[in-house]
């Protein structure tokens, strides 16, 4: 499909009554109160060695789970930048890793390992830069079946034949420093990050993806929404009070806050 456009300058006469509300739109617009703006919070991580870590992370259930979050990558150097990946004890493999691959044309990936064993999938749609999009990725464990989706539409599937790991695990956001010293960093905004103890429908994430949780949500295990704008701790809004510690306490490693968000 092609991506060109043509355009066309076309001379317009607006009422004056019905001009000044459009010119209160743009205003707003200029301002930076639409869509992406201040009505919430985002951390800016600088594709170096920024991330946000939890020490303690519950084990998802084997029977299916949702990651999902508003990103808004920008160009860095990282080729596989993390949004957000799920240690598992055994062996310091991964339980999950969801991921943006640049070097596949800036589409998802998500990666699943258990017991040394490892599947992945990639998607089909590029993510956009410098703009918000809503990702996510399922486990249904009643079909084996991971699944991505981007902007409340699926992207790819896949049955595998791989349970992953339950049990204990640190959850890292924006990085994973037990890759390296780089630790596979993402580079741009990250904000709304929530886990759920069951694989979302298409229909369930579209439903809630553009609105704030109220933190007692059915299955919700995790809710980052990132709304505090200062301080060294990224608060779990959600039930069980999983609260992120940004760069591990290490201020140079400690992603900035800003007052963007999707809405």
């Amino acid at each position: 499909m092609g991506r060109g456009y043509e355009s066309a300058i076309v001379e317009v006469a607006i009422p004056l009554p019905r001009l000044l509300p459009a010119l209160s739109c743009l205003a707003l617009a200029a301002c930076g109160l639409g869509r992406g703006s201040s009505s919430g919070g985002s951390l800016a991580f600088d594709g170096v060695d920024d991330y946000v870590a939890l020490d303690v992370m519950p084990g998802l259930p084997s029977s299916g789970w949702t990651v999902e979050a508003w990103v808004r990558p920008e160009p860095g150097e990282q080729q596989r930048p993390n949004i957000a990946a799920l240690r598992s004890p055994r062996g310091g493999a991964d339980t999950f890793t969801f991921r943006i691959r640049q070097d596949f044309g800036g589409v998802l990936e998500l990666g699943l390992a258990s017991g040394g064993d490892t599947w992945g999938m990639a998607g089909n749609a590029p993510i956009p830069l410098s703009r918000w999009s809503h990702v996510a990725a399922t486990w249904d464990g009643a079909t084996s079946t991971m699944r991505l989706f981007v902007d409340g539409r699926l992207d790819a599937e896949r049955t595998t034949s791989l349970a992953p790991a339950a049990g204990i695990a640190p959850l890292w956001l924006g990085g994973d420093p037990l890759h390296g010293p780089t630790g596979r960093p993402f580079t741009g905004s990250l904000t709304e990050l929530r886990i759920w103890d069951h694989a979302r429908s298409t229909a369930q994430l579209t439903q809630l993806e553009g609105a704030r949780l109220q933190g007692d949500e059915a299955g919700l295990v995790l809710y980052w929404p990132a709304l505090e704008g200062s301080g060294a701790q990224l608060t779990d809004h959600g039930p069980t009070g999983l609260h992120g510690s940004l760069g591990a306490g290490q201020p140079d490693r400690a992603p900035r806050w800003e007052r963007s968000s999707p809405f």
